[in-house]
């Protein structure tokens, strides 16, 4: 079985997209060496991790056993915005008698809940076969470890579109994950060429606000230890008067995001594109 093939097989068991981590060449991480299925979730898997990271592909690897995402860092229970990764993994270890060599993972949004015994099971299948593979291509001389960059592999179906209701073409296998992605690619490029500020608000205004049915938006830089607002649209008063401001060490959405961790609304308030959020 090739990566290809076992990419392939494991969207069909209904998630929106799988990757194939590698060991490198130290053998002291894992790497993604292969993704399949549809956007934006193939675009969410960590490019690498040590073998001890709190993560279903790491801890796969290290256990030899299914593993599912590990969440190091959960919500207070009165916080709205919870969710610090809107899909939930599940992975099973690429192994095979003296032979290690990494984990295959799979993706699909959190609303779905808990994974079935049956993905668990086809999963590991998949994986095993994968192991025996690259064992024969090892023990020919063949040294399996990643590139430097993964090759992505786009698998269209009814499962990869899963989470992206109300976007694209309905009925197309593929248009709504791309339709989604576009206004984010689209705001690269708008910022690139901003020259004021007010440039990079009609911009977001454009490629985020009003694809995504948002009623606000706000842009505040770090300084001192606070955030501060430097342009904002919509409806937008209580937002500003909130974020204005506010202490970085906060755990607010806007502050875990400026450090890199950003929050996203609980998938229990569903909206469509064009709708306003509560």
């Amino acid at each position: 079985m090739t990566l290809h093939r076992a990419l392939c097989e494991a969207v069909r068991l209904g998630v929106a997209s799988a990757a194939v981590y590698l060991l490198d060449d130290e053998r002291s991480q894992i790497r993604v060496a292969m993704i399949g299925g549809s956007a934006p979730s193939l675009f969410t898997f960590p490019g690498r991790m040590g073998l001890d990271a709190p993560y279903a592909s790491a801890r796969a690897l290290a256990s030899e056993s299914v593993a599912v995402l590990a969440e190091p860092d959960l919500a207070d229970a009165d916080q709205e915005h919870v969710l610090p990764y809107p899909y939930i993994a599940l992975s099973a270890p690429v192994i095979a008698a003296d032979h290690r060599f990494g984990s295959l993972t799979v993706l699909r949004p959190e609303t779905h809940g808990g994974w079935e015994a049956e993905i668990c099971t086809g999963l590991k299948e998949i994986a095993d076969d994968l192991a025996v593979t690259l064992a024969e291509l090892a023990d020919s001389g063949t040294v399996i470890t990643p590139g430097h960059m993964p090759a992505l592999v786009p698998v269209f179906d009814g499962h990869t579109d899963i989470g992206t209701t109300g976007w694209g073409v309905p009925g197309v296998a593929g248009s709504a994950g791309l339709s989604l992605m576009y206004p984010v690619r689209r705001l690269s490029d708008m910022l690139n060429q901003a020259t004021t500020l007010d440039h990079i608000v009609a911009a977001a205004q454009h490629c985020i606000v009003s694809p995504f049915g948002a009623r606000a938006l706000a842009l505040a830089s770090a300084s001192e230890g606070r955030l501060w607002v430097l342009g904002h649209c919509g409806a937008s008063s209580g937002l500003v008067r909130n974020l204005h401001g506010a202490r970085l060490d906060a755990r607010t959405p806007e502050a875990e995001a400026l450090r890199g961790r950003p929050l996203f609304i609980s998938g229990d308030r569903r909206w469509c594109p064009g709708t306003l959020r509560p």
